[in-house]
């Protein structure tokens, strides 16, 4: 998603994991900082700071700065998943999943399954009116798998087929990827 340029009085930079500035077009993590950002967070346990000691605050998102400073937002990084070294985007997962007939609009979610681990692996779960067809399930749980590994080359461990209103959303509309988690298990 296109954010545009960054508000007057915050500076934006995309770091790589090794904390390298990436260049234009660079995936990697989205730190701002800025007279608006937060300094921390009052706690129970006291103050927590949000900033490192140059004043920046890492904002727990993927995305990259295109050529004209346009900030894009490709996702969050405690939601991508690491496989062989390469990252996949849930939102190519979704997207994917969603082309399959009889999948509800919006309504399909990549979980990441055992976060963390040398070989991280991810799960679907989508919503269709047909559920309680076995048949239909079974179709729709094959070309789930079908349309995912033509997108992103890697297949799911698992494709949960689910009935309307079952995958968690926010009152938004987004995605709760983390309470869609136990759907998939």
């Amino acid at each position: 998603m296109s954010l545009g340029k960054p508000l007057d009085g915050l500076e934006v930079r995309i770091l790589d994991e090794d904390g390298s500035e990436m260049s234009a077009r660079g995936v990697g993590v989205i730190e701002v900082r800025g007279e608006p950002v937060t300094r921390g967070y009052t706690t129970v346990a006291g103050f927590i700071p949000a900033q490192d000691e140059r004043g920046w605050y890492d904002t727990g998102d993927l995305g990259y700065l295109t050529e004209t400073g346009d900030v894009v937002v490709c996702g969050r990084l405690k939601d991508v998943i690491i496989m062989a070294g390469r990252n996949i985007y849930p939102t190519d997962i979704e997207r994917a999943a969603g082309r399959v007939d009889g999948v509800r609009p919006g309504c399909a979610v990549a979980v990441r399954l055992d976060a963390g681990l040398s070989r991280e692996t991810f799960a679907v779960a989508v919503e269709c009116k047909d559920y309680a067809d076995p048949t239909e399930v079974r179709r729709v749980e094959r070309q789930v798998a079908h349309e995912v590994f033509a997108e992103v080359d890697v297949r799911p461990r698992n494709v949960v087929v689910l009935e309307p209103g079952m995958i968690p959303k926010t009152p938004s509309g987004k995605l709760r990827r983390a309470y869609a988690l136990s759907l998939v298990n």
